[in-house]
């Protein structure tokens, strides 16, 4: 059973600001998230990047990541030099 990624809440204030999806690709603009994750038995962290378009859309690709890879245990997410957030793997 693939697992499903835990509901993130949107206020009608996100939801508005948020581009409608017949807006050509062109039209949006995407940001770049660098990520720091930490992983079971190593002490380097691995660096990714994310495109995406806004804070809740990074922050799926952030949660998906968590679930896909069982050794994660947390990742930062910045945006230029400045920490956005942590989000931690959930403990099963």
């Amino acid at each position: 059973m693939t697992p499903r990624l835990p509901k993130i809440p949107v206020s009608e204030a996100e939801s508005a600001q948020m581009p409608s999806t017949r807006q050509s690709f062109e039209e949006r603009a995407l940001r770049t998230f660098t990520c720091l994750m930490s992983v079971t038995g190593s002490s380097v962290p691995t660096l990714s990047f994310i495109l995406a378009e806004d804070e809740v859309r990074a922050r799926l690709l952030v949660l998906r990541e968590l679930l896909d890879n069982k050794l994660a245990t947390s990742v930062e997410i910045y945006e230029g030099a400045s920490l956005l957030w942590t989000e931690l793997a959930a403990e099963v």
